[in-house]
């Protein structure tokens, strides 16, 4: 545990090199707990249009953050092609751009089951979901 200064004290915890916890206390009764992925597991893979987004090899720096889909995906009717694979990673689609909520035009993708085989993957398309092809924008989160 680290002190810093009078009134916050965090703690971290590695649990299996994978996840982290952080806590932080202050002088007030409520405790904060907040979970972010330090190493993505090899198993954890987000491609859009056959590029990985996610993973290993990319890296987390899209993780819990709104991005939009290039103009060109945008424009195309039959792009994107999207792929999530792991089970404690999923992809959230957004019709509407800075990843806002519109009606039922918001999509899950990924299996977010740890009982599940940590090979699968689920795959959407426009061809799969029509409303995809004017999906404006995503987030990468952990399940």
């Amino acid at each position: 545990m680290t002190n810093l200064g009078a009134s916050v004290s965090i703690m971290v915890m590695l649990c299996g090199g994978a996840s982290a916890f952080l806590t932080v206390r202050s002088n007030t009764t409520s405790n904060h707990t907040v979970r972010s992925n330090m190493s993505v597991p090899v198993t954890q893979k987000v491609f859009v249009e056959g590029t990985e987004m996610y993973g290993k090899s990319s890296g987390t720096q899209l993780l819990n953050k709104c991005t939009p889909f290039p103009s060109s995906l945008v424009k195309d009717d039959s792009k994107p092609t999207l792929k999530v694979c792991g089970t404690e990673t999923k992809m959230i689609i957004y019709l509407r751009n800075r990843c806002e909520s519109y009606h039922s035009y918001q999509m899950d993708i990924g299996v977010c089951d740890t009982s599940a085989p940590s090979s699968s993957c689920v795959e959407k398309s426009p061809k799969t979901d029509r409303w995809l092809m004017t999906a404006q924008s995503f987030k990468i989160v952990q399940c």
